[in-house]
């Protein structure tokens, strides 16, 4: 009998509002351990062993910034931007903390929606020097890819509804310059 059944799936939380959480496999079959991945836009790499029957984790590994990071200067969230059929689209947001939140910074949105590839929520270097000097990133999560479930690929992101993934983008913008993230003309 498995640990794991219909009845006792459960889902790995973690404290952050948005994070890229793996499953890395194993040769042995017959144990309870899951080596498992974390990380979030402000907080670098980990590996856990993870045990499903006593759902413990302990840390293996945690990826080093030679240069030092402060993950705690960081804010990372994950919002629900209204798009134009009522589909909530999920939007990953990172900023300093002592950035303006006025809608006078910068702001990268990223996206992409197709072949039903997601956009984890992970943890990048080259972001952090961007946010470092002021810009926010955003990752918009947006049909086509598989982020809300195969069903946000298809058969919602693709062929005669492929027009989603666009005006999923288009939401995501309008909806950071509306929450003061950024303004007009300063979305790249």
């Amino acid at each position: 009998s498995g640990v794991l059944g219909l009845s006792g799936e459960y889902p790995i939380q973690f404290e952050e509002e948005a994070y890229g959480l793996r499953a890395h496999g194993s040769l042995e079959h017959n144990t309870t351990a899951l080596r498992i991945s974390y990380s979030s836009p402000s907080t670098p790499e980990s590996a856990y062993d993870y045990d499903v029957a006593t759902k413990d984790r302990v840390v293996r590994k945690v990826q080093r910034i030679p240069s030092g990071h402060d993950a705690g200067a960081y804010v990372v969230r994950r919002l629900q931007v209204p798009g134009h059929d009522g589909a909530e689209i999920p939007l990953t947001v990172m900023h300093r903390k002592d950035t303006a939140l006025d809608g006078s910074a910068p702001l990268l949105l990223y996206g992409y929606g197709s072949y039903g590839m997601s956009m984890p929520a992970e943890f990048s270097t080259n972001r952090l020097s961007m946010v470092d000097r002021g810009f926010v990133y955003a990752i918009g999560h947006v049909r086509g890819g598989t982020d809300c479930g195969y069903g946000w690929y298809d058969p919602d992101g693709k062929m005669m509804k492929k027009k989603n993934s666009f005006l999923d983008f288009v939401a995501c913008a309008e909806f950071l310059v509306k929450e003061k993230y950024t303004s007009e003309g300063n979305i790249a």
